[in-house]
């Protein structure tokens, strides 16, 4: 059914990607909404194989179908930081506790997914480059720029995209997923609040591309 098992640590620290309505028909994070959502989405979760292979999974622990093309099996789990954080507050406080947190997790997990908020998804990803030097396995940086609670939205492909990336291993560093594109984590800016598309790497080139199949820019990568 699978010839690999890969386990990725997902941190859910807050942003658009987990937001909801409210009363006044304003995004704000909602606590304990995330997990339940994606659980739901059968490309992001296979009931069925959870049940028949890995049936003590924790309650947030997730298992991805299977790749047909690499045969890899990801098992995820989501940690939801508490409260959610507000990217627009983003600081060096908030960057030593994630990087903190991948160094205690660091043996344990195959690679490590940062959903963040666009506004300081940049800044964020920079720093931990900085921090978390000698890396021998991937941290991606994402979010969406429409939650995954609506009907239309780019965060599941975003999300998506991160896990198979992460478990796939090929890129050991800090890096920024967003709109089928990976980046270097220190070489990427913001570029715009009201497209998909919204980050870029004016002066690097994009270290994957996701389409049809994943194209690693071997030749960028030290």
């Amino acid at each position: 059914m699978f010839q690999k098992l890969k386990k990725v640590l997902v941190i859910y620290v807050g942003g658009t990607i987990g937001m909801q309505k409210n009363d006044d028909g304003v995004y704000s994070p909602v606590a304990n909404t995330f997990l339940h959502k994606v659980k739901y989405h059968s490309e992001m979760h296979d009931a069925d194989l959870a049940k028949q292979y890995f049936p003590h999974l924790k309650e947030n622990e997730l298992v991805l179908p299977v790749d047909s093309k690499t045969m890899i099996l990801t098992i995820y789990e989501i940690v939801e930081y508490v409260p959610l954080l507000d990217s627009s507050n983003m600081g060096c406080k908030e960057w030593i506790r994630i990087a903190k947190d991948i160094e205690r997790y660091y043996e344990s997990y195959d690679g490590f997914i940062i959903l963040h908020g666009t506004d300081t998804l940049a800044f964020t990803a920079s720093a931990l480059s900085f921090m978390l030097e000698g890396l021998r396995k991937p941290v991606i940086v994402t979010g969406s720029q429409i939650p995954i609670f609506e009907t239309r939205s780019d965060a599941k492909d975003n999300f998506l995209s991160s896990l198979i990336l992460a478990s796939y291993g090929r890129v050991p560093e800090v890096c920024v997923f967003f709109a089928s594109k990976l980046y270097r984590g220190n070489r990427v800016t913001k570029m715009s609040s009201d497209e998909l598309e919204a980050f870029g790497s004016p002066n690097y080139n994009t270290l994957a591309d996701v389409g049809i199949d994943v194209k690693c820019r071997y030749t960028f990568l030290d």
